[in-house]
């Protein structure tokens, strides 16, 4: 009888030990994102080889590049990973209720959480669907107004006050300075008034207050008087003022450098650009607001954002590297991106108490964020509105006609777009 006991003490001491040897292999997560060969692609892969190494518990894998389509595709076919990067517009599109994208909010104010006062107010407002929060973000892409002080400095433009150009008056009467003439011929422009991408132009209406579309796709808001104003003042600039040239078809960055524009708004990458080129005579000023406006800015554009797949059986070894990424190593990732951080503690370090950075760690805490709808098919909204703003741009057509026109046309598309839903 002794000798069968001990025979099951044996038996369920070898258990328990293999057990523990069990326990103790860490739990493999696959991340979608960057790949090596880039910038980021490098860093990413950097960051989960410490990640790694400085724990046992958590094994990080790069599985695959990252994609919206991509990833609901491998979702319904059960393959997607357990964490994955995107843009900012991810967890609008594939969080809430009926998603594929698991709320983070226990893990957030969990024991191993993060401080949600740590990261700026308006990363959380990209990130939350119907109250829950979906996503983390790293870092953003501001747009801002880049000043060429040399060719401000020979025109008796003083670029060392205080916010020297902070509203629509102030921006007309430097582009005006700054416009150079030899005869009928402009050889300096002062200003570029025919923003390049979708976002930038976007950027311009918020910049005067202006509304595009519901954020609920309720309704087309582009006849509101701030919208149409922002489109009609940037047309202006170039017919009436003769301040802006009527075609950027090259580019604004080029000219920019060449010392053929004096001013531009532009995303805040260009600052890496300005640097590989060796330019040094510029400045950087938060987008300037139409007159009497508060101003609104591109919220969350272009940011790199990481959320965990709903799908996924170990959640909290996904959470541990989602706050590894975005928390404990974010500022150093989005130094590498060189986008601004959504830290508190990276905007106040002095790289962005100075220039050139200082203009967009300024804009991103004090304009009011504003969005499209996520989702939104391109030629819904985007490419008609595209379309009426080259029509204004070109003095074809005043912005109250081309916006009452597209109001038409989005709202007939929304409906379209609100039934296949």
């Amino acid at each position: 009888m002794r000798r069968h006991k001990g025979t099951v003490l044996l038996i369920v001491m070898l258990w328990f030990a293999a057990a523990a040897v069990v326990s103790a292999e860490p739990v493999t997560i696959e991340l979608w994102g960057w790949t090596p060969g880039s910038v980021t692609g490098d860093k990413l892969a950097e960051l989960i080889e410490d990640f790694n190494a400085s724990q046992d518990e958590v094994r990080v894998v790069l599985a695959g590049e990252t994609g919206i389509d991509k990833l609901i595709v491998a979702y319904a076919g059960g393959a997607a990973p357990d964490v994955t990067f995107n843009v900012a517009d991810m967890a609008a599109l594939l969080g809430g209720p009926n998603g594929i994208l698991l709320p983070l909010d226990e893990f957030i104010d969990g024991p191993n959480g993060v401080p949600r006062e740590a990261f700026i107010p308006d990363m959380w407002s990209f990130s939350t669907v119907d109250g829950k929060v979906y996503q983390m973000a790293v870092e953003g892409n501001e747009r801002g107004l880049f000043v060429n002080t040399a060719l401000a400095s020979q025109v008796g433009l003083d670029v060392n006050q205080h916010r020297p150009i902070r509203d629509w008056n102030d921006l007309l009467d430097w582009a005006k300075k700054l416009t150079l003439r030899t005869g009928d011929e402009v050889t300096q422009w002062g200003f570029n008034a025919n923003h390049n991408l979708g976002g930038d132009k976007w950027h311009w209406v918020w910049l005067n207050d202006g509304k595009l579309v519901a954020l609920d796709y309720s309704e087309s808001l582009v006849t509101h008087p701030n919208t149409i104003e922002a489109l009609q003042f940037a047309a202006d600039m170039i017919h009436v003022h003769g301040v802006a040239p009527p075609d950027h078809s090259g580019g604004v960055q080029n000219p920019f450098i060449q010392n053929r524009y004096a001013m531009v708004m532009e995303r805040s990458t260009f600052i890496a650009n300005l640097e590989r080129q060796g330019m040094t005579d510029f400045i950087t000023l938060p987008g300037p607001v139409g007159v009497g406006k508060e101003g609104g800015r591109f919220s969350g554009a272009s940011a790199s954002a990481i959320a965990i797949v709903n799908s996924t059986k170990h959640s909290e070894a996904a959470w541990k590297f989602v706050r590894y990424i975005t928390y404990e190593r974010g500022l150093e990732f989005a130094e590498t991106r060189g986008g601004i951080p959504f830290l508190f503690e990276g905007l106040q370090n002095e790289k962005f108490r100075t220039q050139p950075w200082e203009a967009f760690a300024d804009q991103i805490v004090n304009l009011r964020p504003e969005r499209l709808p996520a989702g939104l098919p391109n030629d819904v909204f985007s490419n008609p509105f595209t379309q009426a703003w080259n029509r204004v741009i070109r003095g074809e057509v005043p912005a109250s006609i081309a916006m009452q026109e597209l109001h038409e046309v989005v709202s007939a598309r929304l409906a379209e777009f609100r039934q296949s839903q």
